[in-house]
């Protein structure tokens, strides 16, 4: 009997309290337009653009936007060209602040958005959240919608709170969502099982057998009210948020800093205002509220008789009522968690590639490992071969552009176990764990042909020279490091474009430049 009323009690409650939530949004919605009204009028439009800022302005327009068009509530292209969503409105209102016309291109994915900014196709794109703030060559201006990472499941699952509360549990999570390295270090007793795409993930979630889903609260809440998975519920949440911004190029710092100057003039409650317009249900000023009591009263006999059913609510609802009192208590926590929680940056911005903190962490890392298992441990020290005169030459931004393809060549180049990462200006490093002197000078040397070969854009094939060390049980970190460093200095001095070996002995390999 129990089984029956619990089936009964889920069957009933849940169109129940969907449809006392719409009344209830109903009768307040008026007000709340009213206040939304109130906020947008107020708020000062009224920037104080210089006339060089103006000038400027009236120069790069129209600015254009690469837009993403499938990505509700943020950006949607209609079939007929227009083009709508949150990021729309945003450009609406920046239309109207800034002394500037707006072109939108459209593009097929937010991948090819951004390729498309990198390529200089168009100016910004708009909605870029946190997994593009390491995109070499991308930056983003200040942060204009902040959105939390949620738990989702099945309506008959209990209320979670928190993901930390799960344990040995499967979650499906977006492939590309921004923190799944982190909460994959986070919660190891938790499989993480990725997914395409977020359409694809609530669907295999609302068949099962996985019973949570983490997503953004925002694009999970209007994916399923649109598509009327009502068979899905919020379980709890993460301590993650994504962040969302417009991109621009690293070398558009003047644009983005007039954009953050106009961006500045949206506040949160006209944030909050433009979110609304995808979610709140539209007014109707010709509403019979005495349907909507007949309503409420023919809601309010069936929440009855659901109570009388099973007295066992009471109880439910205390439970409901402690998770609600968690969730609550998290909201405060979040702020000050966040930067306890928030991992260290170690990617080089320019080349994503570690930087030298991750080095330095990795070789000591390395060293120890060595020393405990007795096995080999070498070290690669490159430079680019006159890279002052590229910068000389060519200017900083081609300077840029040649250390990005020299670390995506290393990136090609280098084994699976070896550790890659910028050492500092033109210099990389490359840590090869396992590897004897003779083994790593081969990699070398493989690295040299390779960059020798290669074709740079507009300054034609540049060279590298390269110092090679083995690390010996009695050396430290420090002395490693000087023993490639030597060696490199010797393969400059030779005439560049070789790899020098130092294990006490130095020996040169490759040909002048």
């Amino acid at each position: 009997m129990l089984n029956l009323n619990n089936h009964i009690r889920q069957q009933l409650t849940i169109p129940v309290v969907f449809l006392l939530s719409h009344l209830l949004m109903v009768l307040s919605v008026h007000s709340q337009a009213q206040t939304t009204s109130k906020v947008a009028l107020s708020n000062d439009t009224e920037v104080a653009w210089t006339a060089d800022e103006i000038a400027y302005l009236n120069k790069r327009s129209p600015i254009k936007v690469g837009v993403y068009g499938k990505n509700m509530p943020y950006c949607h292209i209609l079939r007929n060209g227009k083009y709508e969503g949150i990021s729309a409105d945003v450009l609406k209102r920046l239309a109207v602040i800034m002394p500037v016309k707006f072109e939108i291109i459209p593009y097929n994915t937010s991948k090819t958005c951004v390729e498309k900014l990198q390529a200089s196709l168009c100016d910004i794109v708009p909605m870029l959240d946190d997994r593009f703030r390491q995109t070499p060559g991308i930056i983003l201006s200040r942060k204009l919608f902040t959105n939390k990472f949620i738990l989702l499941s099945t309506i008959n699952t209990d209320h979670i709170g928190k993901i930390k509360e799960l344990d040995n549990e499967s979650i499906l999570i977006e492939k590309d969502n921004p923190y799944y390295d982190e909460l994959k270090q986070l919660y190891p007793k938790l499989t993480f099982v990725p997914v395409t795409n977020l359409s694809t993930g609530l669907t295999q979630l609302n068949k099962g057998p996985v019973k949570f889903m983490t997503a953004e609260l925002r694009l999970a809440s209007y994916a399923i009210f649109n598509n009327n998975l009502l068979n899905l519920k919020i379980a709890g949440e993460t301590e993650f948020k994504n962040h969302y911004g417009f991109g621009f190029r690293t070398d558009d710092v003047k644009l983005k800093t007039l954009f953050n100057k106009a961006l500045a003039k949206i506040d949160s409650l006209e944030e909050q205002s433009m979110v609304q317009n995808y979610f709140a249900i539209q007014y109707d000023e010709n509403l019979n509220f005495r349907d909507i009591l007949k309503y409420v009263i023919g809601a309010t006999i069936i929440i009855i008789l659901i109570i009388a059913w099973n007295r066992k609510l009471s109880s439910l609802n205390q439970r409901l009522k402690k998770a609600n009192e968690a969730i609550n208590a998290a909201h405060n926590e979040l702020a000050f968690t966040h930067e306890q929680l928030k991992v260290l940056a170690v990617r080089d911005r320019l080349t994503g590639l570690y930087n030298r903190v991750r080095l330095d962490e990795a070789l000591e890392y390395e060293k120890e490992r060595a020393i405990r298992y007795q096995t080999p441990f070498s070290i690669i020290l490159l430079d680019v071969d006159h890279f002052k005169k590229i910068n000389d030459d060519y200017g900083h931004l081609v300077g840029d552009h040649v250390l990005m393809e020299v670390a995506r060549i290393l990136q090609n180049s280098v084994r699976k176990t070896d550790i890659l990462g910028r050492w500092g200006g033109e210099e990389f490093l490359i840590i090869c764990p396992e590897t004897d002197l003779e083994s790593c000078a081969a990699v070398a040397e493989k690295i040299r042909s390779t960059l020798q070969a290669h074709p740079f854009e507009r300054i034609g094939c540049r060279t590298a020279s390269f110092g090679v060390a083995a690390c010996a049980m009695e050396d430290n970190v420090d002395s490693c490091i000087a023993q490639a460093d030597t060696a490199l200095y010797q393969a400059k001095a030779q005439g560049r474009n070789r790899v020098c070996v130092s294990d006490r002995d130095l020996f040169a390999i490759g040909q002048d430049s």
